[in-house]
């Protein structure tokens, strides 16, 4: 993500967290400090992001979807679509082994989830092998993200759904280049929603972006 100056376009707290994290995670940063201060800052977040993927799986796999978390962190996001997609497959992937163990301790109960270490850039998965993928926070931390998103589209079956939740001011242009003729998306482009300022969410907005696999 470029630089923005002046005080207005200050990133906020939630964003430097994120910045400082992925400078330093591959170093050996707290994954359970990391949980506890990201969670009392984006819990609403998940809660909204789970709402809205269990949605989409029902119209994608009414029958009971397999959903992917890309950058899942430290689990919360599981969780949350543990709790409301019963009948679902749920898979999480973080390319940092501190976010993992904290996940894997998080669902450890949970018979449905599994969680993995992996990059964007190469997902430990074959073809087509899900309904539904997501990412919360993640993709303005994609250093080719191009390549991240036809690494998603790989692993998406037909009429799957992708949907990235980020900074609203994050460049999501290959999100659009892969809904155009010859993309992995073609056909529509993305649907992009400004959701509204969520409480203890030190952002000015946040943006939803959804396609659905060609």
């Amino acid at each position: 993500m470029s630089a923005h100056h002046g005080h207005e376009h200050r990133p906020g707290l939630l964003h430097r967290l994120h910045r400082r994290f992925h400078r330093t995670g591959e170093m050996g940063v707290d994954g359970e400090v990391y949980d506890r201060t990201s969670g009392r800052l984006n819990g609403r977040l998940y809660r909204r992001a789970a709402a809205d993927v269990a949605q989409v799986a029902q119209e994608v796999a009414p029958d009971g979807a397999a959903v992917l978390d890309v950058g899942a962190g430290t689990g919360r996001l599981l969780a949350a679509l543990a709790d409301v997609l019963p009948g679902a497959r749920i898979t999480g992937v973080d390319v940092a082994e501190t976010m993992v163990e904290v996940a894997r301790r998080r669902t450890a109960t949970l018979e449905r989830v599994t969680v993995d270490a992996g990059d964007v850039g190469e997902l430990p998965y074959p073809d087509a092998q899900f309904d539904v993928v997501v990412s919360t926070l993640s993709m303005h931390h994609w250093p080719d993200q191009a390549a991240a998103v036809a690494e998603v589209a790989r692993v998406l079956r037909p009429g799957g759904a992708l949907l990235v939740f980020d900074f609203a001011r994050v460049d999501a242009s290959a999100l659009a280049a892969a809904a155009r003729d010859g993309g992995p998306f073609a056909g529509a482009a993305p649907d992009r929603t400004r959701l509204p300022l969520l409480r203890f969410f030190p952002v000015p907005r946040l943006a939803r972006y959804t396609l659905h696999r060609a």
